[in-house]
């Protein structure tokens, strides 16, 4: 009986003491949240104020990546920010509603660019929204690079962001190349092995320095040799 009582006085106190931090605890977090929210209205930066898209378009731009798949296959993808799509709407006007959104790719193999040099180009039509299109490719071993933009129905085409080179793979083994050995001559005497350069490359002064200097360090070696005892 004794025990029971104690137990239920123990139990009151801990509830006791749980009301009495409560209140504390949720000063604290409304002290916090009111020194958040002075700091926040100090800068002009309320939860109204803040919109995230616009941030978003402010530290990102438009981009397009090209990777290749396969020899035949490429794969595409991009970001294009509204700020660049209302600038396209600006530029183009009336005709916006009409264009197609493309991707221009240039062939660029084995060439520095130069805005007029490509090989040749072709467009590919796309769903500006998929952000990503698969295209197929008739020929492989291949560098390109790729321009997003709005094509209007009278060919205009209005660029909106350009991708890196990208170079498909082969579509099969590299041919054998013949094998090119360099001659060298064995000196049996001295035990070096010397390469035949033409005496023009190598004039008969330049030899004979670098024949002496061969000749006192073989000396200089055998000397050493002897004085430890080495023997051939």
């Amino acid at each position: 009986m004794i025990k029971s009582i104690e137990g239920k006085i123990a139990e009151n106190q801990d509830i006791e003491k749980s009301k009495s931090c409560k209140p504390e605890s949720g000063k604290r977090e409304k002290a916090e949240q009111s020194d958040l929210e002075i700091s926040q209205s100090a800068h002009g930066l309320t939860r109204d104020s803040i919109d995230f898209r616009d941030l978003y378009e402010e530290y990102c731009e438009s981009r397009v990546v090209l990777l290749p798949v396969e020899p035949y296959l490429i794969h595409a993808y991009w970001d294009v920010t509204s700020n660049d799509v209302d600038k396209a709407k600006q530029r183009l006007g009336d005709d916006y509603g009409k264009s197609q959104a493309i991707l221009r790719f240039y062939d660029v193999t084995n060439i520095i660019f130069d805005g007029t040099n490509a090989h040749g180009s072709f467009d590919v039509d796309i769903d500006l929204q998929s952000k990503n299109w698969y295209v197929d490719l008739w020929s492989a071993d291949k560098s390109y690079f790729v321009d997003l933009g709005f094509k209007t129905r009278d060919g205009f085409f209005l660029p909106v962001t350009r991708s890196s080179v990208a170079k498909t793979p082969c579509a099969r083994p590299a041919p054998e190349a013949d094998e090119h050995y360099m001659f060298v001559a064995e000196d049996a005497e001295e035990g070096l092995s010397k390469i035949k350069v033409p005496e023009e490359l190598f004039p008969q002064s330049i030899q004979a320095q670098y024949k002496k200097k061969v000749d006192f360090d073989l000396t200089e070696m055998s000397e050493k040799a002897f004085t430890l005892g080495i023997s051939s």
